[in-house]
């Protein structure tokens, strides 16, 4: 993973993320600022390229590189990789875990619309 974006640790916590998914961990370097975020496969390899776009949960460039080690796919972060995208912690964080929700009961509106109560 190459680190155009800026974030600081950017880099690592994608590598990080890509592991924690089934990829064999590579190396993170700090990389010259780009617009785009691009994944480079070598010859035969795309298959491994768009598993990787998958993973990262967003529609970036995927393209063929003669520079690029058999068995390697290499990520480079744009500006327009934001963070939030593919890297994801708990589905779901409970702050108080023993309180229990309580459903709306019967009735209860706000309005003539019929907007339900929110406590």
């Amino acid at each position: 993973v190459r680190n155009g974006n800026g974030g600081n640790g950017l880099g690592a916590q994608v590598a990080k993320t890509l592991t924690d998914q089934g990829f064999k961990q590579g190396t993170t370097v700090s990389a010259s600022s780009r617009t785009k975020t691009v994944i480079m496969y070598p010859k035969g390899a795309k298959d491994d390229a768009d598993k990787v776009q998958s993973a990262l949960g967003g529609s970036y460039t995927v393209e063929q590189d003669t520079t690029v080690k058999q068995g390697h796919v290499l990520v480079y972060l744009g500006k327009d990789f934001k963070a939030s995208q593919g890297l994801t912690g708990d589905q779901l964080l409970q702050l108080n875990p023993g309180t229990q929700v309580l459903a709306q009961p019967p009735g209860a509106q706000i309005g003539p619309n019929g907007a339900p109560c929110v406590n």
